[in-house]
């Protein structure tokens, strides 16, 4: 059961790379809880660091930020 946690978890960190690769070319705007893009790519850098140490408790912010009908959609 932690092996399959391990490699879905792998799988979400390659797929939260790519989005805060694509995150880091926007700047400024507003949403949410986020006053600017570089708020966001900071927090999203933070949470990928912490989920890639084991830390699960990352992926609540995670999900409620990627989540359809979150704040991202």
């Amino acid at each position: 059961m932690e092996n399959d946690f391990k490699n879905g978890t792998r799988s979400l960190i390659n797929d939260l790379k790519q989005a805060e690769r694509i995150l880091s070319e926007f700047s400024g705007g507003y949403s949410g809880q986020y006053f600017s893009a570089e708020e966001f790519h900071k927090d999203l850098k933070d949470h990928i660091f912490e989920l890639e140490n084991g830390n699960k408790a990352a992926l609540e912010d995670l999900w409620i930020w990627f989540a359809p009908t979150c704040q991202c959609d």
